[in-house]
């Protein structure tokens, strides 16, 4: 195994356990508070995400006719009015203009209440920021591109010590010539 694999292979040993370390820390101080998922919404949101969670309240929706579908795939608001966030959003959304389902999902994804969803399963632990995840492989790359550089310059700096020191003594078993030894004296 080389140098530099061996470096960054302790490099990657000592961050995952330093990754250990901090979540094992985040947990005993209560970061990951409640975990309990409270909605249907919030289920379809860690599965599929807000695409799906949108979809997920806009069928229930139909389904306890709060809103009506007709055939040409048109939403229609009915009397009953939603209780859950998602659900009121959904319905402004529709309005008096009657928009088709895949429309509603659309703008439904957009809003302050989904961003508001992600935001409480974020702090709750359930879902990662891709932002922190892809800064982190950022100072990871950084390092491993700075050992390789290390590790590169380390081994030709030993290679070019290692020059000056078996000049002679390779090739055939030869030993350097030493001014005036008795094995040069022929009698």
């Amino acid at each position: 195994m080389t140098l530099i694999a061996t470096i960054t292979g302790t490099l990657l040993g000592v961050l995952v356990f330093l990754d250990g370390l901090r979540r094992e820390r985040r947990t005993r101080a209560g970061f990951l508070g409640d975990t309990r998922l409270d909605s249907l919404a919030q289920i379809a949101l860690l599965t599929g995400g807000p695409r799906r969670a949108g979809e997920t309240v806009v069928t229930a929706m139909i389904e306890r006719e709060q809103l009506r579908l007709d055939s040409s795939g048109r939403l229609y608001r009915t009397p009953l009015a939603p209780a859950d966030p998602l659900g009121v959003a959904a319905a402004e959304l529709v309005g008096v203009r009657a928009p088709n389902f895949a429309d509603v999902i659309r703008r439904l994804v957009e809003t302050d209440v989904m961003a508001a969803l992600v935001a409480d399963l974020v702090t709750r632990g359930l879902v990662v920021d891709i932002a922190k995840v892809r800064r982190g492989w950022w100072w990871v790359a950084a390092a491993q591109a700075v050992l390789a550089c290390a590790g590169g310059g380390f081994r030709e700096l030993v290679r070019r010590r290692g020059r000056g020191r078996r000049r002679g003594s390779r090739g055939g078993g030869r030993h350097p010539v030493i001014a005036g030894s008795s094995a040069h004296r022929r009698g």
